[in-house]
C-alpha cells in the first residue's frame, strides 16, 4: 500500500505542477482577494482552478463539468464509482471472510478444551489445521485487497481534483483548430486554420 500512496503522491504532484506555477506568476498581477477567490468567475460562469478542484474532490467530475470538459467528467465520475463499488464490495467479503475464521476458530477451541488440550497450547493447534489456516489466508488476502481499493479511490480523488484545476486553467484557451467551407474555383472547398492566442497574458503563462 505504501508503493501506491507514493506513486499518487508524485502522480498528482506532476499533473498539477505546471498548472501550479502558472498560478503563481498570476498571482502576482491581481489583488490578493481574487487570487485566494474560488468562486465562479462572473465574466466566463466558469470556476477558478481552485473552485473547479474542490469540486471534484466533492463529487467526481464536478470539476470537469463546470469548466466544459464532459468527456472527462463522464470518465472521472463513473471510474470513481467502480472505485467505491469495487471497495464496498471488497470489505462485504473481508467481513464474512472474518466471521467465518471465527466461527471456525470458536468450534475448534471448544473441541481442544473438551479433548482436554491446554489452553496454552490452543494457538499452535489451531494453525496446525488447514482450514483454519485457509480462512486465515484468505482474510488475510481480503484486508490487502480492501487496502488497495482505498488506496485507489483517494488517488482517483486528488488526482481527479488536480486533472480539474489544470482544465480549469485551460478552459479559456481558444480551440486551435477551425474547419470553415469557402467557395473555390471548383467548388465548394474547406478552409483549415490553426490560431494561437499571441498576447502579452499567454506569453507569461497565465
Amino acid at each position: 500500500m505504501g508503493r501506491v500512496l507514493a506513486a499518487t503522491a508524485v502522480a498528482v504532484a506532476a499533473l498539477a505542477m505546471p498548472a501550479g506555477a502558472r498560478a503563481q506568476e498570476a498571482q502576482a498581477n491581481v489583488e490578493p482577494e481574487a487570487a485566494d477567490s474560488v468562486e465562479t468567475s462572473p465574466s466566463t460562469g466558469r470556476p477558478s482552478p481552485g473552485g473547479a478542484f474542490l469540486r471534484s474532490v466533492l463529487v467526481p467530475g464536478w470539476g470537469q463539468a463546470s469548466s466544459g470538459s464532459y468527456g472527462r467528467a463522464a470518465f472521472y465520475f463513473l471510474a470513481q464509482a467502480g472505485n467505491v463499488w469495487m471497495a464496498y464490495k471488497t470489505d462485504s467479503l473481508r467481513g464474512a471472510a472474518r466471521r467465518r475464521q471465527q466461527m471456525l476458530e470458536a468450534a475448534k477451541t471448544a473441541e481442544l478444551l473438551r479433548a482436554g488440550v491446554e489452553p496454552e497450547a490452543i494457538e499452535a493447534q489451531l494453525a496446525a489445521d488447514e482450514s483454519i489456516e485457509d480462512i486465515r489466508l484468505l482474510a488475510t488476502a481480503r484486508d490487502e485487497q480492501m487496502e488497495d481499493w482505498v488506496a485507489l479511490v483517494v488517488f482517483f480523488v486528488f488526482f481527479g481534483g488536480a486533472d480539474a484545476f489544470v482544465s480549469a486553467h485551460l478552459a479559456d484557451f481558444p480551440a486551435p483548430l477551425t474547419v470553415e467551407p469557402v467557395a473555390g474555383p471548383s467548388g465548394t472547398a474547406f478552409e483549415v486554420g490553426l490560431s494561437l492566442p499571441w498576447t502579452p497574458e499567454f506569453l507569461r503563462g497565465s
